[in-house]
C-alpha cells in the first residue's frame, strides 16, 4: 500500500488523512457496482474519500469497461486542432 500523499483534507482542513483498501460501491443508473478492495485515502474528521489515478482508472474500468475506453479513442480521433495563429477555425 502506498503513503498517504495528502498532508491536509482538502475539505475540512484536518491532519488525519488514512490511507486504505476496503469495498467501494457506486450506483450508475440503474445499477450498483460493487468494486472490491479500492485503494483510496478517507479524512478521519469528515470522512471525506479522496481517489487517485489508478483508483479512478479501477472505477472507469468496472463502471464502463472496455466501451469507455474505445468511446474516448472516437472522440479524440473526430476533433483537429489548428495551430496557434492560423487563419482556420478548429475543424470538427
Amino acid at each position: 500500500m502506498k503513503t498517504s500523499t495528502l498532508t491536509r483534507c482538502p475539505s475540512c482542513g484536518s491532519r488525519s488523512i488514512r490511507r486504505m483498501r476496503k469495498p467501494f460501491r457506486v450506483r450508475v443508473g440503474a445499477r450498483t457496482i460493487t468494486i472490491p478492495d479500492l485503494e483510496r485515502e478517507i479524512c478521519a474528521k469528515c470522512k471525506e474519500e479522496f481517489f487517485d489515478r489508478e483508483a479512478n482508472i479501477t472505477i472507469d474500468t468496472y463502471c464502463f469497461g472496455k466501451n469507455r475506453q474505445r468511446a474516448q479513442v472516437k472522440v479524440r480521433s473526430r476533433f483537429t486542432i489548428s495551430h496557434i495563429g492560423g487563419s482556420k477555425p478548429f475543424n470538427y
